[in-house]
């Protein structure tokens, strides 16, 4: 009787050491999965283009424009989304 009982505690104490080991496993995978999800929440967000015209002739060089050019574009963008959000609320 005696060995039957140490055999079935030896075999339960590895189990649970087992199951442990499993435990923090996966405590482990999951601190780190939740760790990447925040850096992807992170992330910057690419914003939309804003809608600058061009009025003269392009050959591929880069186009400077001027802060009041830019505030304009950027007020007009704005302008655009409050149509669009307001288009979707009807």
């Amino acid at each position: 009787m005696k060995d039957k009982a140490e055999v079935e505690s030896r075999r339960l104490a590895a189990s649970i050491h087992s199951l442990q080991a499993q435990n923090k496993l996966l405590r482990h995978e999951n601190k780190g999965l939740k760790a990447a999800i925040n850096t992807k929440k992170k992330q910057k967000k690419h914003g939309k283009a804003l809608p600058l015209r061009y009025l003269g002739e392009y050959y591929g060089g880069a186009i400077l424009y001027s802060p009041r050019t830019v505030q304009r574009a950027r007020d007009q963008a704005a302008v655009i989304q409050q149509e669009e959000e307001h288009l979707q609320n009807l």
